[in-house]
Parts: structure tokens; sequence; C-alpha cells
């Protein structure tokens, strides 16, 4: 397996435009800084408005069948670009969605009848969980978190690109 780690969106378009890539990973925060005034001493130096380019590159690269996963932030990443949350079938929406104030163990508990989790043991995780996320009817939920309250929130999720071998739940 070969990788490229790039360290910005413009330089993520750059490498698609340079040559495919199978998978696009984002584990980032590029984000407009508008869902809480606590970002706002910090909004002229690192909003970020979402590059035309950039979409232009995740969606011909998302078209032609090829992956994107998001880790963590990266469901909060290019808020001003609606298609982001298509593609990744949800994500996070400011003002809705919600985590605790501080780290917390969640179990988490992947499901058994889709091909990327079956044979996954249930584990626990200790990190800022996101709840409430806002998912596509058409996400297929591949792992559950409880939480500290009680309650079952998705925590991994896939949107189905035609041959992918992930079957609706």
């Amino acid at each position: 397996m070969e990788t490229e780690l790039v360290g910005s969106p413009a330089e993520l378009v750059s490498a698609l435009d340079r040559a495919p890539a199978d998978l696009v990973v984002v584990q980032a925060l590029r984000f407009r800084m508008l869902g809480n005034e606590k970002y706002a001493p910090c909004r002229a130096e690192w909003a970020y408005e979402t590059d035309p380019e950039l979409v232009r590159a995740l969606d011909a690269h998302a078209g032609a069948g090829r992956g994107i996963v998001a880790l963590h932030t990266g469901c909060i990443c290019f808020d001003g670009w609606q298609g982001w949350h298509d593609l990744l079938a949800g994500g996070w929406v400011w003002g809705r969605r919600y985590h605790a104030p501080g780290l917390e163990t969640v179990d988490v508990t992947p499901v058994q009848d889709q091909p990327v989790t079956a044979g996954i043991a249930p584990f626990a995780v200790t990190d800022e969980h996101y709840r409430d996320l806002a998912l596509h009817p058409e996400a297929i939920i591949l792992a559950q978190g409880r939480m500290g309250e009680g309650v079952d929130h998705p925590v991994g999720w896939a949107r189905d690109g035609g041959d992918s071998g992930i079957v609706p739940v």
C-alpha cells in the first residue's frame, strides 16, 4: 500500500489531480468557525471557507467510485459545503449536535451483519464522542456507541457507493 500525507486542502487537490487515489482519509478540522462564539478570537487566522477546487476534486473522486473516510473532526470539516455531508451520509450540524464537556469512555458495538464489521468484537474507546449527528436516511450504521447517559449513538457509518459490498441493515 502506498500512502501520501498532505497537510492542507490545497495539497489534497494537487495530489488528487496528479494521481487518483483509491481512498481519501480526512483527519482534519477545516471549518468556518461560525458555530460557536468560542472560536471568534481564532477566525481571522484559522477559519476555512471550502475552496471550489476541493469540491471539484472530492466530487470527482467519489464520482469515480473511490472511497472517502472521515475520522473524528472530519465530519465537521467543510461546513460551508452541504455536499460534504452528502458524500459522507451525515455529519456535524452546529447548534444541533453535541459532545460531553470532556473525555469519556464509550462502549462500541460493531454491527455484526455488515461485511466490514462482522466478527469485530465490542470494544471501549476513551475520547470526545459526538452525539446525535445528522445522518442521511441512506446511512448504513456500522457501529453503535453507548455513552455515559446509557443511550446508543452511531459512531461509525457508511454510504453505499454501489459495489462496496456494504448492504443496508
